[in-house]
């Protein structure tokens, strides 16, 4: 998703959120081949090609068959005039994927720069695009949809991630895929769900409990989406309907002492004490170490 995002955002002209977004994938998952490339690729682009030769160099030290890094290097080291170096490199993308016709025009194009030592003008062109590996024919949101369609749990994954801050395109990314996954799956209540989830971290609450409602009214047992409806209800201030869901929730079963917590707190919020104190017992009741249960009914005594 974040390279989708980052080649979104440099196309936008949004060279240093597209960077950053790279850097992110980076700390999440190290030693990650195909970002280290996209990174090389996008310096390529602004002809910053030391830069760009570092990133696809340290790509091919994580994957040494990575034939795109080969290709790119070999672009780059043309751009500059060092044609032995982009003989190389092209001679070894080529011997990875014999046959394909991109890579042994350059290849040739370099040979005949070593022999005359100039360099045909077309050969400065560096698509961002070119042979992206696994992207073909798709755009952005078309292939994060089919990740999702794939395994819905990928947003929560994605989502879930704490350390890292989701930038509003990515967001936004997201949320238009599902869009498109729902389209074509409209009975799949976990779609709607993340979508609700997705639409509140965009700050659409309102949108996002209709979601979520939508989620429910496909299974009435989706014991995440209940509970999640039920904090949605609380950031609108709606603290009756709050209760009445996280009552639902606990009758599906999901008596947690995080629910009974969250029960406690809308409680305690519309001047129900005594209803507030009983949800905060039964929370340590479930988890005697629960500190955020001791501290609210610690509230309630004073």
């Amino acid at each position: 998703l974040r390279v989708q995002t980052a080649m979104g955002l440099w196309r936008q002209g949004k060279e240093t959120e597209a960077v950053a977004t790279l850097n992110d994938g980076l700390r999440l998952k190290a030693q990650d081949c195909l970002l280290a490339h996209c990174m090389g690729m996008l310096y390529a682009e602004k002809e910053q090609f030391d830069m760009a030769q570092e990133w696809l160099h340290q790509a091919l030290q994580w994957d040494d068959q990575y034939v795109e890094s080969y290709y790119y290097l070999g672009l780059t080291y043309a751009a500059q005039h060092k044609f032995d170096m982009a003989f190389h490199h092209l001679q070894k993308a080529a011997q990875l994927r014999a046959g394909d016709k991109s890579i042994q025009e350059a290849l040739n194009l370099a040979g005949q720069c070593l022999q005359e030592r100039a360099l045909p003008t077309h050969c400065r062109s560096l698509p961002l695009l070119g042979t992206m590996p696994d992207y073909p024919a798709h755009t952005v949101v078309d292939k994060v949809t089919e990740m999702i369609i794939a395994e819905a749990d990928y947003v929560h994954t994605f989502l879930s991630d704490a350390d890292l801050e989701k930038s509003e395109a990515e967001l936004k990314l997201l949320s238009e895929a599902l869009d498109r996954a729902i389209e074509r799956l409209p009975h799949h209540a976990d779609l709607h769900y993340h979508r609700g989830v997705v639409l509140d971290r965009m700050g659409h609450i309102p949108h996002a409990v209709r979601s979520v409602r939508r989620s429910l009214r496909l299974n009435d047992q989706y014991k995440e989406a209940i509970i999640f409806l039920g904090k949605l209800y609380q950031k609108a201030n709606r603290h009756e309907k709050a209760i009445r869901t996280f009552h639902r929730a606990i009758q599906t079963g999901a008596k947690y002492a995080d629910v009974y917590l969250l029960l406690g707190q809308s409680y305690q919020k519309t001047g129900q004490t005594d209803s507030a104190r009983t949800a905060y017992e039964n929370a340590l009741l479930i988890n005697h170490q629960y500190r955020a249960a001791r501290e609210a009914l610690a509230t309630l005594a004073a």
